[in-house]
């Protein structure tokens, strides 16, 4: 008999979430590059290690990047259009 193992949503992680922006607002260039790779390795990992079929790891992982990425604004490229 096999189980289905059902991870939490990743993009329901609010507390990881905020964090993960907030560090991302702070870095730049390569540090920030560095740090996304981890976060989502050590994510994967864990998710991989409990179970989870890839393709769900997948879907998990864009949704929390989706979440994520919303969180930390882009930055303007116009000067000009700052009011």
């Amino acid at each position: 008999m096999t189980a289905a193992i059902i991870p939490f949503p990743a993009a329901s992680r609010e507390g990881k979430i905020r964090h993960v922006a907030s560090v991302l607002r702070r870095k730049h260039g390569r540090d920030a590059d560095r740090y996304w790779r981890q976060t989502v390795l050590v994510m994967r990992a864990q998710m991989q290690h409990a179970g989870i079929q890839p393709f769900t790891v997948d879907q998990e992982l864009r949704a929390f990047a989706r979440e994520v990425f919303a969180r930390v604004p882009e930055p303007i490229s116009d000067p000009r259009s700052i009011a």
